[in-house]
């Protein structure tokens, strides 16, 4: 009896170590085969957590919305009857200036040397030479007629009166960022022959610093050219954002919050520290097995006086796609380091370029939970060099914005690539790997129309230099502002293109109890395409839809009361989607909303 007990539990054991092999077995096989791209029956791929993440989370910078305001300084007042007097000149001498515009100068000076003009003449010259500074950036500088015994056949003397700033008054800042400012506007202090350009970029580099609204007026100084800059504004150490919208799959909930907080120069020096966390409202928010999670925090810190900035970033990205029954379930974690330069090349109140640098440390997994299997294992740690560029032209109500990305995997610091993939632990795509090369590009344009309408112009594209891309590289065509019919992440490639246009229609919404702003209707068309490079049998090589709709923006500024938010935002689409292939046509309504504190 005790013999025929153990006989059985050898044969059980025997039994589900064999079911344990089997299932380990098909884990394995169902790893390789969604590596090489293949389509399995009961699973539905849902988008990976870096298909549905920002590559950066960190909060826009506020700007000074009333930028620099400089005074108008007229050129030296006309006398009264001056038009009725004249004068024969004889030799003219402009003392002072810029040597190297002394060509002009005389140039300006013939009109009077060796004729009789009236007075007025003589001033509109002084004027003329006044503008020719001034087209050169010397903003400061004055041209003044001084006192003489002005006879005729005499030589007639101008004076270069080269202005500067004498003193700077930021005594009406909040002592939070008062520091900041002073570090990076002392430069202005002194310089003679100072130009309007360098004027501007110091002024608006001390407009960035977080959490400050800068205004800015010149008074005159106790010194001959003297000026007093004098700089107020209001700061805000706090800023907090809560949003919602449904721009997700089915799978990953459609619906997510988010809540993000800024500190802004809370430390006085100038820093930056956020944190964001989003989820699905409607499963527990932040709860660990909620379809989709994302927790990011980071911080970023003025180098130096000139504009030049370095960011730290941590971002925890993970799914549960709930696929429903008979579907494979599955789990996907998203870790990510990233380090980021940042320097403006140049800052003015037309045109900024952006120069940045970076580098990112990647990890993404995703396994089988049934299984206890790794279905993907991706590690990438790549450099980014880019930059942007943002050109304003207010005569025509034109703005353009154009970017561009290099990325360059490297393999280092733990990364993965083919070499290292294993049965048990296979990257995302089998063609991929970890030393990969790619482009990528961004434009923006907006041209304003007659009767409050506008045309924006935008799209999108990436070329992988190197060939198949592993997940969080790929070029995705879904989500707002994108392909807005497709769910966000969806319709992936190694290389792709977009672009998108709106005619949009501006109205104001006039004060009332609730506050007031402005309402943004449109109409847009969208096409896009992405190009999967070596496919499998499987897969389609070219990926691609239309998308037409509707929808309206809006932004409210609620009334000044204690506790009011800010601003809140609005957006409702209607969007079609018309597909390459059968059975991919359909309507999707997006939602979202902003309140900003």
């Amino acid at each position: 009896m005790i013999m025929s007990l153990e006989m059985a539990r050898v044969r059980t054991s025997r039994l589900s170590s064999a079911r344990r092999l089997a299932v380990r077995t098909g884990g394995v096989l169902l790893a390789v085969a969604i590596g090489a791209g293949m389509s399995v029956p009961g699973f539905a791929q849902a988008p990976s957590p870096s298909q549905v993440t920002p590559r950066s989370l960190a909060p826009d910078i506020q700007r000074s919305p009333t930028g620099v305001v400089l005074p108008e300084v007229p050129a030296g007042q006309v006398p009264p009857g001056a038009a009725g007097v004249t004068l024969r000149v004889g030799a003219v001498v402009v003392e002072g200036g810029d040597p190297g515009l002394a060509p002009d100068t005389a140039a300006i000076t013939a009109t009077l040397r060796g004729r009789t003009v009236s007075i007025a003449a003589v001033y509109a010259a002084a004027a003329a030479i006044e503008q020719l500074y001034a087209s050169r950036g010397y903003f400061l500088t004055r041209v003044v007629i001084p006192p003489q015994d002005a006879r005729h056949g005499g030589t007639l003397r101008l004076r270069v009166v080269e202005g500067f700033v004498e003193a700077i008054d930021s005594s009406r800042l909040s002592s939070r960022v008062r520091g900041r400012v002073d570090t990076i506007t002392a430069g202005l202090v002194g310089v003679r022959r100072l130009t309007l350009a360098v004027f501007e970029r110091k002024l608006l580099l001390a407009g960035d610093t977080p959490g400050l609204a800068l205004r800015s007026r010149l008074e005159p100084g106790s010194a001959t050219g003297a000026v007093k800059l004098v700089l107020d504004g209001e700061h805000r150490p706090l800023g907090a954002d809560l949003s919602i919208d449904n721009s997700l799959p089915k799978s990953l909930g459609t619906t997510s919050a988010t809540l993000s907080a800024a500190f802004q120069s809370a430390a006085g020096m100038g820093e930056l520290a956020y944190i964001t966390a989003s989820g699905s409202p409607s499963n527990g928010w932040l709860a660990s097995e909620g379809p989709r999670r994302l927790v990011a925090a980071g911080i970023i810190l003025p180098l130096g006086a000139d504009g030049l900035t370095f960011n730290a970033e941590a971002t925890l990205s993970d799914t549960h796609p709930r696929n429903g029954p008979g579907v494979l379930q599955t789990e996907s974690t998203l870790r990510r380091l990233a380090f980021r330069l940042a320097y403006p090349l140049i800052r003015s109140r037309t045109t900024s370029l952006t120069l940045r640098a970076a580098l990112e440390v990647t990890d993404e997994q995703q396994r089988a939970p049934l299984f206890d299997i790794a279905l993907y294992d991706d590690r990438l740690r790549p450099i980014r060099i880019g930059a942007d560029l943002v050109h304003v032209v207010a005569s025509t109500g034109t703005s353009l914005g154009l970017g561009f990305d290099f990325s360059q995997g490297f393999h280092w610091l733990g990364s993965r690539g083919r070499a290292d993939a294993t049965l048990d632990r296979p990257i995302s795509r089998a063609l991929g790997n970890d030393v990969f090369s790619k482009l990528e590009f961004r434009a923006r344009l907006t041209q304003a129309l007659a009767w409050n309408f506008a045309l924006e112009l935008s799209g999108r594209a990436q070329y992988a230099l190197t060939g198949p891309l592993l997940n969080s590289e790929r070029f995705t065509l879904g989500g707002p502002r994108s392909l807005s019919a497709l769910d966000s992440g969806l319709l992936a490639g190694d290389s792709g293109w977009l672009i998108r246009a709106e005619l949009q229609y501006s109205a104001l919404i006039p004060p009332g109890p609730a506050g007031q702003g402005a309402m943004v209707p449109y109409l847009f068309v969208a096409r896009g395409q992405a190009v999967n490079l070596r496919p499998t049998i499987v897969e389609r090589r070219t990926v691609g839809a239309t998308n037409v709709g509707a929808g309206v923006r809006a932004t409210v500024v609620p009334n000044g009361q204690p506790l009011a938010p800010r601003a809140i935002d609005l957006g409702l689409e209607g969007a079609r989607q018309i597909g390459d292939g059968p059975g991919h046509d359909g309507w999707r309504v997006n939602a979202n909303a902003s309140v900003k504190f």
